[in-house]
């Protein structure tokens, strides 16, 4: 595996991947986002415009009274900024093997 390429999937893992396994893991097995609690903020702009965001907990738990929405993130953010980044380690890979074609 390329030394770049390895370099940047470590780093994803530790700053993205990790990170996103334990919202999944947290959304699918201990807590559907609405269920219970309100996390979700709506507000009409103007007729027919509304805004919606919806947090992510600062620390993906078991237990629903162990969450806290202090640092506001986005979910939608989130989502998107995750996307770019996995976009971005594909572009390395396909950038890799073509690097390799032409050899």
């Amino acid at each position: 595996m390329p030394t770049q390429l390895y370099e940047l999937l470590a780093e994803m893992q530790t700053k993205w991947f990790d990170a996103a396994k334990e919202y999944r893991d947290c959304i699918q097995h201990y807590f559907a986002p609405g269920s219970s609690r309100s996390i979700a903020i709506m507000e009409r702009k103007e007729p027919g415009i509304w805004s919606m965001s919806a947090w992510l907990p600062d620390e993906p738990a078991r237990s629903l009274n162990e969450f806290t929405f202090k640092q506001k993130v986005d979910a939608l953010d989130y989502g998107w900024q995750l996307a770019t980044n996995v976009v971005g380690v594909c572009e390395v890979v396909w950038s890799a093997g073509k690097a390799e074609e032409l050899e």
